[in-house]
């Protein structure tokens, strides 16, 4: 499951869900991929939520 929010905010980029080494290697693939699309992340704070498929989403607030 993959859930990705991005806001106008201070520059950042963050990955949670996952054990640091993948998210490290994570981290590398997505930013390569962004550049090769041309998409500008400048000025955006990225939070992206990478989980196992057999886990549950995160709780909403009411």
């Amino acid at each position: 499951m993959v859930e990705a929010n991005v806001q106008y905010e201070k520059e950042s980029f963050t990955i949670v869900g996952l054990p640091v080494v993948p998210i490290k290697k994570s981290k590398e693939c997505i930013l390569s991929y962004q550049h090769t699309l041309g998409i500008d992340i400048t000025m955006k704070k990225i939070t992206i939520h990478l989980s196992p498929a057999d886990a549950s989403p995160p709780s909403q607030p009411n």
